[in-house]
Parts: structure tokens; C-alpha cells; sequence
């Protein structure tokens, strides 16, 4: 009686320890996933930014109400800036 229940316990334990291997395997790809929206969120705002400096350079040079103002935003890793 009391080998069956080790087993069963053992059973039961390395089913769990697979459910948390799995889990832990879609949180780090949840995670990358997270990690490259973010890249895409700050380019798309780099770049509205970039769009909108150059709709007011255009603006300016029609002769508009906008001052000219000149942009450059280059998207750098942290490491590659110091």
C-alpha cells in the first residue's frame, strides 16, 4: 500500500514539475514577445516624431505659420551609446 502511493506521489510530482517547465517556457516567450512590442512602440513614436518635424520644415518652407526645426532621432542600444 504504501509503495503505490509513493508512486502515485511521484507520478503526480513530475507531472507538475512538467506543467512548470511549460509555464515557465510561455512566460520567456511572452516575454520576448512583450520586449519586441516595446522596440515597436518607441520606432513608432521615433518615427511620428521624425514625421512631424519634417511636416513642419515643410510647412515652414511654403511658407506656413510653422518655424523650421531640423530632427534626427537614431534608435541606439544603451550599451552603444557610452
Amino acid at each position: 500500500m504504501g509503495g503505490s502511493v509513493d508512486l502515485e506521489l511521484q507520478t503526480t510530482f513530475a507531472e507538475l514539475q512538467g506543467k512548470v517547465i511549460d509555464t515557465q517556457q510561455k512566460v520567456k516567450l511572452a516575454d520576448v514577445r512583450l520586449e519586441q512590442l516595446n522596440r515597436m512602440k518607441k520606432h513608432a513614436h521615433l518615427t511620428d516624431k521624425e514625421i512631424m518635424c519634417r511636416r513642419n520644415v515643410y510647412a515652414s518652407d511654403r511658407g506656413g505659420n510653422s518655424q523650421s526645426t531640423r530632427c534626427l532621432f537614431l534608435l541606439r542600444t544603451t550599451s552603444g551609446m557610452w
